[in-house]
């Protein structure tokens, strides 16, 4: 099964003209449509825009990169996607020479798509490349028995194992949950807890 992606290209990432027809009539004109889901996805990358000026920075997953190059005026920037090729080389050729090397990791809509223990593994790594101070920003949708299951995703976190995933690596410095297309998303900033990153 491939993952699920974000991608220009997708058309229900796309805005688009249709004609809307008068009530009872044959009368018609063009209207156009925005995407609920090209406007969260957009909004995603707005929300962590501020915190990514002058940073260096790191978007895992970030698919195609389409997010990744919405964001502008950082001091580096990285998208990072799972392939087993890329690990390989980074471990061979810089080892773990990521510790506290980036200002701010973002998982927008990612941690959903792998098991609880992989998810936890990945926020023990997000704490040890940041510097003292540093940022992670995680979204997340929460389970909602009424909505039909996605079949990409693992696991929603609900807001109690949001908590108890992140608090031990990082103060929670914003968290609030938004309702994008009838999904309830938690948007989640954490500075890192740099004490309680050292094993």
């Amino acid at each position: 099964m491939c993952a699920e992606r974000v991608h220009p290209e997708d058309p229900a990432f796309q805005d688009r003209w249709t004609w809307r027809h008068w009530a009872r009539s044959l009368l018609r004109w063009p209207t156009y449509v925005r995407s609920p889901w090209r406007k969260a996805f957009f909004n995603r990358y707005r929300f962590c825009q501020p915190y990514a000026v002058g940073k260096r920075v790191v978007d895992i997953p970030c698919g195609v990169g389409w997010g990744t190059s919405l964001l502008e005026r950082t001091a580096d920037l990285a998208g990072v996607d799972l392939s087993d090729d890329a690990a390989r080389y980074a471990r061979e050729h810089y080892g773990d020479k990521a510790d506290e090397s980036l200002d701010l990791v973002m998982c927008l809509e990612g941690i959903e798509h792998v098991p609880v223990e992989v998810g936890t593994r990945f926020v023990q790594e997000a704490a040890r490349v940041l510097v003292s101070g540093g940022r992670l920003i995680l979204t997340n949708p929460l389970p909602d028995p009424s909505r039909p299951s996605n079949p990409y995703h693992v696991h929603e976190c609900t807001l109690e194992e949001i908590d108890g995933l992140l608090d031990p690596c990082f103060r929670r410095e914003r968290r609030e949950v938004r309702q994008i297309g009838g999904v309830s998303m938690i948007y989640y900033v954490g500075v890192v807890r740099r004490e309680d990153t050292r094993r």
